[in-house]
């Protein structure tokens, strides 16, 4: 409770009389069931099979005039754990001009193509290089603290920030530095450097990043490239999705990460989703995903998973 206590805390900055009105709130409750599980981690086989998962997530937005705003959203995982919620973003924002914005506290990373909530996803489960972000920001998730400016050039978007080192050492900042730029139709591509001082052997050092979308019509396809300092050679997502109809799509997914550590494999991963609009805010997923990481290295099982959704927002 003390964490969610601290990020409310974050709600009184500005003095509630300037709110021109009160909190907008938004969410989702993201619900499955683990059909068939042949996973193995370290020869110990998964005990998933035939489990049903829950998750859910409260976001609170408040507008305080036309300069700033307020955010707070709120994650409650299903790891049956002690962490009954956890505080995904919890930041202020400033515009200094039209062009300049300023944000100060918890929030998503601006580096990593692959979103973190349910209803932003192309799949049910995230990606390998999900997972590397994951693993390498010390928050839940994909997640950074400090301060961040992103100002808008018109033809492309540069944005910078000095947060908290990414593996939480003592002392230390991490600095982001990126662009984000339309170079032609309909494709977007975001790169740039965000810095590490942690010098464990399962930190990455400083990482390049380099992520695009391009759509065109029904179908949009998407990919990433890390290039860390240490701990992994390189990294590759690709991810492309096909919007059969306004309520069916489908998904494909490859992902591969290349470990420096002698004696471990290269890992990948290949992802089938489909999704099917039921209602407004009702959705139905279903998902093949296999994954090849025999020795282990991420921790994430050497097998195949199918699962199931059910997804609800509001």
């Amino acid at each position: 409770m003390k964490k969610i206590t601290c990020a409310a805390a974050m709600l009184t900055l500005i003095p509630m009389a300037s709110f021109a009105a009160g909190p907008k709130m938004s969410g989702f409750i993201d619900t499955g069931f683990v059909l068939s599980d042949g996973t193995t981690a370290a020869g110990v086989p998964s005990q998933l099979e035939m489990r049903y998962f829950t998750s859910a997530e409260l976001d609170f937005e408040l507008d305080a005039g036309s300069k700033a705003n307020v955010r707070l959203d709120v994650d409650f995982p299903d790891f049956g754990g002690t962490n009954i919620a956890v505080v995904e973003q919890a930041y202020a924002a400033f515009s200094v001009d039209t062009k300049t914005k300023l944000s100060v506290g918890i929030m998503n990373n601006p580096f990593g193509w692959e979103k973190q909530d349910a209803p932003d996803m192309y799949t049910i489960s995230a990606g390998l290089i999900a997972w590397f972000w994951d693993d390498q920001t010390s928050r839940d998730g994909n997640n950074i603290q400090g301060t961040l400016v992103e100002h808008n050039a018109g033809d492309f978007k540069i944005f910078g920030g000095i947060v908290n080192d990414l593996g939480y050492v003592p002392e230390e900042i991490s600095i982001l530095i990126g662009v984000t730029a339309s170079p032609v139709r309909n494709l977007e591509i975001t790169g740039g450097l965000v810095t590490m001082d942690d010098t464990a052997a399962a930190a990455a050092g400083n990482i390049i990043n380099v992520n695009a979308t391009w759509k065109n019509g029904p179908l949009m396809v998407g990919g990433e490239l890390i290039m860390p300092g240490q701990f992994v050679d390189q990294g590759l997502g690709v991810l492309g999705n096909y919007k059969v109809n306004r309520e069916f799509s489908v998904t494909g997914r490859y992902n591969m990460l290349n470990f420096e550590a002698p004696g471990t494999d290269s890992v990948s991963s290949v992802t089938f989703a489909g999704l099917y609009e039921l209602d407004k805010n009702i959705f139905i997923n279903g998902e093949f995903a296999s994954i090849d990481d025999a020795t282990n290295a991420t921790g994430l099982g050497d097998g195949a998973i199918i699962s199931l959704e059910l997804l609800g927002t509001f």
